[in-house]
């Protein structure tokens, strides 16, 4: 059995977190919260979110 590569991992992992971030952002914009959740900190905190992965 090949050792997973630990880069293509993180990268799944990452693609993994986008994903989860667009469905949190398609439902808060569904119910209205996007001002709330996802106001002017949003790129900011996405921004974050993607540097602690890489």
């Amino acid at each position: 059995m090949p050792t997973p590569d630990p880069k293509s991992f993180n990268e799944k992992l990452r693609n993994f977190c986008i994903f989860v971030l667009m469905i949190l952002s398609a439902v808060a914009d569904h119910y209205g919260w996007s001002d709330l959740v996802f106001g002017a900190e949003k790129t900011k905190w996405l921004l974050e979110l993607i540097g602690l992965l890489l």
